[in-house]
């Protein structure tokens, strides 16, 4: 900011001209849609139909924004039901103007537990003495249903989740564009249905993992569990450091840290696992054998 003061007598400020004009009024006009207003790319996932409405608000806003922004936005709809007939009438109205990417997933009909999945999906995929259904349209509000469906079709919402990282991570046709080097993710769900509370940790899990094929590829060169740390809270940490000592697992002598016994072990990927339980002991106190 620049403000020009020019004294006009001897007495100081009184027939001071202030020209605060000669502020730099740029500041204070707003941004014109041609220059860039996302600094980071951002894939968005919608889970379910409620959350598509969000969605819709925000595509309001952003056909309003220049091509390059718009290629920086990825909008992934994933849901059991249709997408509403509001997003349908938009995409209709601005085909191929925003970088949108649509998948339905769904139960399959006449499933009976585990006989579509691999055995190792299976034990964390049902809800005992729960057998999934179908529905036509959505997941009935039933959150196992949304969750068996993703786990279903995991594949598919693998494949599409690629693709929008593709789509706003090649390199901008602009010269002297610099590579995607850094991704915003966002999740909207609604906890209240079927779709979005079923799915929601199991699309979150899926984000996190490494890509290990295709040009999002991000797979360490060492172990991938370097500097992750998963912790657990148990009945008995040191019950369980006993049972893992007698079958050769090299896990470290437990001690007390923030009232509970902490046991901590490293898995052949380098996570870091610590297995944790109450105690009144005082702190930085260590198991003795």
């Amino acid at each position: 900011m620049h403000v020009m003061m020019n004294r006009g007598d001897d007495m100081g400020m009184g027939d001071t001209d202030t020209t605060l004009n000669a502020v730099n009024m740029a500041e204070d006009r707003p941004r014109s849609a041609a220059e860039s207003q996302i600094a980071v790319p951002s894939l968005n996932i919608f889970l379910g139909s409620t959350p598509a409405y969000s969605a819709l608000e925000m595509m309001r806003q952003l056909v309003y924004l220049s091509p390059a922004d718009q290629r920086k936005v990825a909008l992934v709809f994933l849901d059991i039901d249709s997408p509403p007939a509001e997003i349908q009438q938009f995409r209709q109205e601005h085909l191929g103007v925003l970088r949108e990417f649509d998948l339905r997933i769904s139960v399959a009909h006449g499933v009976v537990y585990a006989d579509q999945l691999p055995q190792p999906i299976v034990t964390h995929t049902y809800i005992p003495t729960k057998i999934p259904e179908s529905f036509d349209n959505g997941a009935g509000g039933i959150r196992n249903n949304g969750h068996v469906a993703a786990a279903t079709d995991r594949a598919k919402i693998d494949q599409m989740l690629e693709e929008a990282l593709s789509a706003i991570g090649a390199l901008p046709p602009e010269r002297g564009a610099r590579p995607v080097s850094e991704v915003q993710v966002n999740i909207v769900a609604f906890l209240g249905g079927g779709t979005g509370s079923g799915i929601l940790g199991d699309v979150a899990v899926m984000l996190q993992e490494f890509w290990t094929e295709g040009p999002n590829q991000n797979l360490p060169d060492g172990e991938v569990g370097i500097g992750v740390s998963i912790c657990f809270e148990c009945a008995d940490a040191l019950a369980l450091y006993r049972e893992l000592r007698s079958r050769g697992v090299n896990a470290k002598r437990p001690f007390v840290g923030n009232g509970m016994w902490d046991v901590t072990v490293v898995d052949p990927d380098g996570y870091r696992l610590s297995f944790e339980s109450p105690t009144d002991l005082p702190e930085e106190t260590e198991y003795s054998e």
